[in-house]
Formats: structure tokens, sequence, C-alpha cells
């Protein structure tokens, strides 16, 4: 299911354990509801919310930090894809192909995420496909002249491998950081939250149509999770802003030079 489909599942949980409480409410006698067992009743609703409070804001948290994390990856290519352009063309024409792979890969990379962001697409299949091309194939045959040209085959070949590791670190990292029995157990407490307020709740639109909007507010949260647990695709997406300068960058230093020439 879509984060929108999961978080509208949530809400329906949600809100359907109220107008229980709503509906049990009447049945229940006057012992039921008594001033002492109302306050047993709000202490350990207390007790819940503090749970259920602890464990969303760490599942949001998780989720954050994955979103996060893959943000730094696309961050860490782009600047070694520059990286890598700069050092080859300081070495001179003889890097050209080189860096002609080099755009090659990262122009595959910006394709590879904006195809992921297409709906029902598998985004961990297409990064999947990526090949690293023949970016250090092509730097390992140059040959230096002088400690010079030497020192930027080696740099840049590092810098190359650094650029490809991002790649597949990527690729590692879409799994879901969302731990589902975690999930399972927040709605639960949740649930159980909003059945005890529908019990105290007025059989009127009002205080109904509120405990809806709460419903809904509480799925907002899940959805924020859902989305940011998929970085790729929905409305919470990695910018691809980083890849598409790197590719201008390259393109810009090869005019450039071939102006130059």
């Amino acid at each position: 299911m879509s984060p929108f489909e999961t978080a509208l599942v949530v809400a329906s949980v949600i809100f359907a354990a109220c107008l229980l409480g709503i509906i049990v409410a009447p049945l229940l006698s006057e012992a039921h509801l008594s001033a002492k067992a109302l306050e047993i009743i709000n202490d350990a609703r207390s007790l819940v919310t503090g749970l259920a409070a602890l464990t969303l804001g760490l599942l949001i948290a998780t989720a954050n930090s994955s979103f996060e994390e893959k943000s730094k990856e696309i961050k860490h290519e782009a600047t070694d894809a520059i990286l890598v352009d700069r050092l080859l063309r300081d070495y001179g024409p003889q890097a050209d192909r080189a860096r002609e792979e080099l755009r090659i890969a990262v122009q595959n990379e910006l394709d590879r995420m904006n195809e992921a962001r297409r709906p029902g697409v598998d985004a961990k299949q297409i990064f999947g496909s990526v090949r690293s091309g023949n970016i250090r194939a092509e730097i390992l045959k140059l040959s230096p002249n002088n400690d010079r040209e030497a020192w930027l085959k080696t740099t840049a070949l590092a810098a190359a491998q650094d650029f490809v590791t991002s790649r597949w670190r990527i690729y590692h990292e879409m799994n879901s950081s969302i731990k589902w029995p975690l999930v399972y157990v927040a709605v639960f407490w949740i649930a159980a939250i909003f059945f005890s307020l529908g019990i105290k709740t007025p059989r009127n639109i009002f205080p109904v149509g509120g405990m809806l909007i709460a419903s809904l507010a509480m799925a907002g949260a899940m959805y924020l999770m859902f989305e940011m647990d998929m970085p790729f695709q929905g409305f919470i997406t990695v910018s691809a802003a980083p890849l598409e300068s790197a590719v201008q960058q390259i393109k810009e230093t090869a005019v450039a030079i071939s102006e130059k020439q």
C-alpha cells in the first residue's frame, strides 16, 4: 500500500475505536462510569499516551534519520563527481575519455532518480540496475609522465571509488527503516486511547467531528513517517538538485575546454 492508503487505514482504525467507545458507553452501568472508575481510566490513559507518544516519536525520528542519510549520500555522490571531473580536467586532454564516462555515469544516476519517482516503480530494482561504467577503467589507463600527473591519477581514482561506493550505499540503504511491530503496537495504543475517550464523548456532531479530526492528525503523523521511509517516491522526496548541478558543471567545464582548444 502507498503511504496515503496506509495512513488512511490507521485513521480508520483509530476513529473506529472511538466510535466503538461511543457505542459501548450507554451499555455500561453507573458503577462502570463512577468517578473512581473514570479516574483510574484517566490515569491508565495518561500512561498509554506517554508510551504512544514516545514510540511514535521514535518511529518518525528513525524515518527522518534514514531520509537524511540518503540525502547526504546524494550530496556526497555529486561532490565526488565534481571532484573527479576537476582532477581529470587538470590532468589534461588524455583524461577526456574518463571525463566523458563520468558524465555518462552521473547522468544515468540522475535519470534513475527521476525514473524512481514514477508511481508503482520498484526504486530498489532501478538503483540495483545501475552500473559504474568504465570510469575507473579509463582512469587506470592513464600513463602519468610526472609526479603531478601521478598524484592527480591516484586522487581521481580514489574519488571515483568513493563516487561508486556512494551509489551502492544508496542501494543497500533503500530497505525500509520502519520497525513494523512498533507501528502495530503504537496504533493499538492510540486506538485504546481513543476508545477510552469515546466512552466520555457526547453523542453529537461537534465532539465526534473533533475526534475525527484528531484521528486524521494522528494518521497524518504516520503518513509523514511512511513518506520519509520512501525517499525517492511520493510527495516528500530526496532532492536531485546536487546531481543536476554536478551534470551541469561537468558539461560547462567540457564546453569551456573545447572552446579553449
